[in-house]
Parts: C-alpha cells; sequence; structure tokens
C-alpha cells in the first residue's frame, strides 16, 4: 500500500457486504455475545471518546455507519448529544433499523458502498462519523474501497471515530482469519499497522487510538450466527486446536466448545 490520499474515484463494491448474522438480527441481537453490543460499560471507551471529540469539534449530525439496533446512539443521546447534534443511524439491515424505538435517532436504511452525503446532511453541515465492529464485513478487497467511500462523502476537518478489529500479532491474525473463513463468512480482520496504512491511502489521518474489551464469542453462539451443524463446528475447533495451538490468547478451547477473542482498536481520523 501506499501513502498518497485518493479520494476522486469512490470505487466501492457494487453491492453492501451481507451480514451473516442475519439469523439474530432484531430482538436477539442485543443478548448475542453475552450481551456485547448493548452493554454501557462495554461501549463506554467509545462514547466517551465520541463525546469528547464532540465537544472539541461539535457537529451537527452524527452519523453511526452500520448502526444497527441504535444503541450506541442511544447512548450518544443519553449523555446529552441528541440536544446539539442530529443521530442517524445507517444501516442495510431492516431488523436491526427495527429494533431501534429512541425517538431522537433518525433511521435510514442504505448501503454503506452507495453512501452520498445528501441522504444525511446538507453539504455545508459539520458530519461526525462513527462506527463500532463493522469494517471487517468487507473482506480483504473491500478494506480500501469501503474506506475510500466514506472519505468521499466527507469534507476536510471531518472526522471519523470507530472500534475496529486488528491485530498487533500475526499469529492471532491468521487463527481468527482462519476461523471465520472456515465458518464461510467472508470477513477479513487486518494487522493494525496495514489498517492504518490502508486509512493513511484512502485519505484519512489517524489521530488517536485507544483500546476497548475484547469481544468474546463462544462456539455457541457462533453455531446460532453462522448456522454451523455440530459436525463442522468440531471440526473448526480440531482444525483451529491444531494449528493455533494450546496457548492461543484469542482462541481457547474448553470442555465444550470453545471461546475465540477479537480486540478492538479505537481509531480517532479526520479527513485530509
Amino acid at each position: 500500500m501506499g501513502t498518497t490520499p485518493n479520494t476522486t474515484a469512490p470505487d466501492a463494491p457494487e453491492h453492501e457486504v451481507s451480514p451473516p448474522e442475519r439469523a439474530v438480527h432484531g430482538a436477539e441481537w442485543d443478548r448475542i455475545h453475552g450481551g456485547y453490543f448493548a452493554n454501557p460499560a462495554m461501549a463506554a471507551p467509545l462514547t466517551t471518546l465520541i463525546c469528547a471529540a464532540a465537544k472539541r469539534n461539535p457537529p451537527q449530525v452524527i452519523v453511526d455507519l452500520g448502526g444497527g439496533t441504535g444503541f450506541l446512539l442511544h447512548e450518544l443521546a443519553r449523555r446529552g448529544l441528541a440536544e446539539s447534534a442530529r443521530l442517524v443511524n445507517l444501516d442495510a439491515s431492516a431488523e436491526q433499523l427495527g429494533q431501534g424505538k429512541d425517538p431522537r435517532v433518525k433511521r435510514i436504511k442504505t448501503s454503506l458502498t452507495t453512501l452520498r452525503r445528501a441522504q444525511f446532511a446538507k453539504q455545508d453541515e459539520a458530519v461526525l462519523f462513527i462506527m463500532r465492529s463493522v469494517l471487517h464485513h468487507f473482506g480483504r478487497d473491500g478494506l480500501l474501497p469501503i474506506l475510500k467511500r466514506l472519505r468521499h462523502v466527507m469534507q476536510p476537518g471531518e472526522r471519523f471515530i470507530h472500534q475496529t478489529t486488528c491485530f498487533e500479532d500475526a499469529a492471532a491474525a491468521q487463527c481468527l482469519n482462519k476461523l471465520y473463513a472456515l465458518m464461510g463468512t467472508g470477513k477479513w480482520f487486518p494487522m493494525r499497522t496495514a489498517l492504518c496504512m490502508a486509512l493513511m491511502e484512502t485519505g484519512w489521518q489517524v489521530e488517536a487510538t485507544a483500546p476497548a474489551s475484547p469481544l468474546p464469542l463462544n462456539s455457541r453462539d457462533l453455531a446460532r450466527c453462522y448456522n454451523l451443524a455440530p459436525a463442522k463446528l468440531s471440526q473448526i475447533q480440531k482444525t483451529l486446536g491444531a494449528e493455533c495451538g494450546e496457548c492461543s490468547p484469542v482462541f481457547v478451547r474448553a470442555a465444550r466448545g470453545f471461546t475465540a477473542y477479537l480486540p478492538f482498536t479505537i481509531f480517532t481520523c479526520v479527513a485530509v
């Protein structure tokens, strides 16, 4: 990857990547994975950074990209941001959007790959993009195009704060990417340095990074999400146990099944 920003051609894939978790979209989403995505304590590192950024550079519109049930925006509204900015949830899943009940949050069903600024803001309105655990849905080949698309609809100086899975350890990245390949998801997780380079190449400057709590994924939930038969799950565990070893911090075998851990980093980026 190079380092020269190129935002003139938003060549994102033609179709939104369909989330494999659609089987648990809707009412089940807030309970899956131990309720991680509906837990205020788990969201606090991200919401705290968003609130601080909004105080320093007040936006008129805050847009959650792939915001699902709207939990993150509800937390921001609870912390007072709805009083100074419009809150917009953009998601491709009608089931997820249908769970949003907060009247302070506007819901728009749309694909991020064809996103246009006119869908959520006027050209002269200040916008803040936020995102949690979405970029991996676009796979290895879709990372640069989606980052380029998002940059294309932003104005210079506007910010993009996202919590994304990435790795500092190559063996851990290989293990988790192998898991998701064996489950047939099409998802992919980058190394942290590669993600920083991808952001820079597509016109984003990384201002700061911060840790967030890892996401524990037990094999029972993964089987529900990806419709895995017991025999398939057993074969996945056997394969990863042999390839990742018994001491991997991201893959831990248990008496029944296993738990995988997705590490998160929060990136505060500015459009250049």
